[in-house]
């Protein structure tokens, strides 16, 4: 007998879920968020400023070597937060510039690692999208009553699955998470049709708003873990100062490499070289035992760009 193999229609989920249903339950089975990420704030929330790092790497001028750090320890840190799910296989949520997975984005480089320290696949290629859009926070009508409803239908409106089966337990990976539309939409479609049993949702950090008084609590980033993991990697591939220690306030044009600097007056906030040389000189005071090299990095950053 002849057979051929048939490649599996695309389904468009618009057609197959419901936004009036999905928002009434919660489709996933847990969510974590490593840390949080504040969008109206200014450059000395550290947590935040890597979150912007990792998701536009190309505005903040970040080198390879430093993008590969942040990614490194983002996965180190999921890995370890979701290893008693014991996932069968991860899936990644599409950003809103992708219609298919993108190699080049941090993000499929944070999935592969995670995919690798699991051994299980990367199956982020079952979903795809017809056509790039805006990212949620720039669409006005995503915003008031029935918020969550809107943010579904948002998300359901071009995104195609392409059937698998599946089965077991997979670990959903996303930057920031919100109000959860968009994990309800892939956690639901995985279950129904992928044969999926339990989906956890996993994310680099949570959206914060309301002040605080938005669930969360005190979540903070364990920003010595994820720096111990970045600078390891530094270490091993001849990086230089990038992410040691540095100290900032509000409005001030310096950056200071000593804590207890008499220029702080006790009101630094914690940052990172790389980070903070981007639109601060270096204190004279805190490099004075160490000009040479700190200036040279300073110099080579400011003029290299």
């Amino acid at each position: 007998m002849h057979q051929t193999n048939q490649k599996p229609i695309p389904i468009p989920l618009r057609q197959v879920l419901s936004a009036n249903e999905l928002a009434q339950g919660q489709s996933f089975n847990d969510v974590i968020a490593l840390g949080s990420y504040w969008s109206r704030t200014d450059d000395v929330d550290l947590q935040s400023q890597l979150v912007k790092c990792f998701k536009n790497p190309e505005s903040f001028s970040v080198d390879k070597l430093c993008l590969e750090a942040i990614t490194k320890a983002y996965s180190g840190m999921i890995v370890q937060a979701s290893q008693a799910w014991q996932p069968n296989a991860i899936i990644r949520v599409l950003s809103s510039g992708e219609t298919k997975p993108d190699p080049a984005k941090p993000h499929s480089a944070l999935a592969s690692l995670i995919s690798s320290a699991f051994n299980v696949p990367d199956l982020t290629s079952i979903f795809f999208k017809t056509e790039t859009r805006k990212p949620m926070r720039m669409i006005d009508q995503l915003s008031g009553n029935e918020v969550l409803r809107h943010r579904i239908n948002y998300v359901l409106q071009d995104l195609f699955l392409v059937p698998r089966q599946i089965n077991g337990t997979v670990l959903l990976i996303d930057d920031i998470y919100n109000l959860g539309a968009t994990a309800r939409v892939y956690a639901a479609v995985l279950k129904r049709l992928c044969g999926v049993d339990k989906v956890y949702s996993i994310n680099i950090a949570a959206a914060r708003f309301s002040g605080g008084k938005d669930g969360w609590g005190k979540l903070v980033l364990d920003l010595d873990r994820f720096l111990n993991i970045a600078r390891c990697y530094i270490q091993q591939h001849g990086g230089g100062d990038s992410f040691d220690d540095a100290w900032i306030v509000r409005n001030q044009a310096e950056y200071h490499l000593k804590q207890d600097c008499l220029r702080l007056d006790g009101k630094g906030h914690r940052s990172l070289v790389f980070l903070a040389r981007r639109e601060r000189v270096p204190c004279p005071s805190c490099i004075s035992s160490e000009p040479k090299r700190t200036l040279r990095n300073w110099l080579l950053n400011r003029f290299s760009s």
